[in-house]
């Protein structure tokens, strides 16, 4: 018993930490960059300066309004992201786009129109 507490445990002790101190480290970048992301100061998407991320117009593609108009949705997620819009008729899955429309939108195509299931 007093071998193991002797040979054993203190070369154990010293390999968990240094996995622990690893982890940690690996928690932090992870973090650093996912807040760097979010707040605009990465590359996913463009930004504007200072950090703040823009504001687009965005159409979505085959919906209308009450009064035939295009609907219209702000938002300043980047493209490629999933939004879902609660019309009338219920909810409707819509993917951002880069596509930049005739009137100066930019595209929000269904997701349902390319996904079969």
């Amino acid at each position: 018993m007093t071998t193991i507490l002797n040979d054993i445990l203190p070369s154990a002790l010293g390999e968990f930490l240094g996995g622990l101190a690893l982890f940690v480290l690996l928690a932090l970048a992870a973090r650093a960059g996912w807040r760097r992301t979010r707040e605009g100061g990465g590359t996913t998407w463009d930004s504007t300066p200072g950090g703040a991320l823009p504001v687009r117009t965005y159409t979505l593609i085959g919906v209308r309004a009450s009064d035939g108009q295009p609907v219209h949705v702000p938002s300043s997620w980047p493209a490629g992201t999933v939004v879902t819009w609660r019309g009338p008729s219920g909810a409707e899955r819509f993917e951002l786009t880069n596509g930049v429309l005739a009137d100066g939108t930019w595209a929000a195509e269904p997701v349902a129109m390319y996904r079969r299931w």
